[in-house]
């Protein structure tokens, strides 16, 4: 049985090695992994995520059709979709099927959880979370707003902004972490790909 401060090293390292192209993996496991069973591991949970990720895509998740994919980690599938009551388009987290009995779905049910009751307009808002036990499997997604932007360094750059531009945005993406820090929600993973600008320049945390 392991350690559950192993597990958490090892989940932590699959969810920052599934982000990055395959190509740089390697190299990336061989600075951080403490020894050749963690690597393994960690390396095992890739392979369950490659063969997961070629699987179709969904026509419909619970009351949500579904429109394309927009996103993949190590805990699953980001879908754009769409909502028909009231009608709009939002994003729906999929938490993976081989995941569903393990600690990450504690951790996805708790993410849903904390996230709902975060109300700011530069975080994404949580409309539901869904659990559904299915004898030894299930499913479990949240559905979230959906936005739609460009990543923050991706926003920068295209804009060609200036200093102040970029500390005006450093400034809303802090006054959102601040909000979420005084209701006791820490977040773990803050980089750029977790933080959108739309189009009107609004900063949103989506992860």
């Amino acid at each position: 049985m392991s350690h559950p401060d192993a597990d958490t090293a090892i989940g932590r390292l699959f969810d920052a090695a599934s982000e990055l192209p395959k190509t740089e993996r390697s190299a990336w496991l061989d600075e951080r992994c403490e020894d050749a069973e963690q690597r393994r591991r960690v390396e095992e949970l890739l392979t369950r995520l490659e063969n997961s990720s070629l699987e179709a895509t969904p026509e419909t998740i619970g009351d949500y059709r579904i429109l394309a994919v927009i996103g993949r980690g190590g805990m699953g599938m980001v879908y754009l979709a769409e909502q028909t009551h009231p009608r709009r388009r939002v994003a729906i987290k999929l938490l993976r099927p081989d995941l569903f009995s393990t600690r990450y779905a504690y951790r996805f049910e708790c993410e849903a959880e904390l996230l709902g009751k975060l109300q700011h307009r530069g975080i994404a808002r949580i409309y539901e979370f869904s659990r559904e036990d299915e004898g030894q499997g299930g499913s479990a997604f949240i559905v979230m707003e959906y936005v739609e932007g460009r990543s923050l360094t991706a926003f920068a750059n295209a804009q060609g902004a200036s200093l102040d531009q970029r500390l005006e945005l450093l400034e809303q993406l802090a006054t959102a972490v601040h909000h979420a820090h005084l209701r006791g929600v820490v977040h773990r993973d803050l980089k750029p790909a977790n933080v959108l600008v739309t189009g009107e320049g609004e900063v949103k945390v989506i992860d």
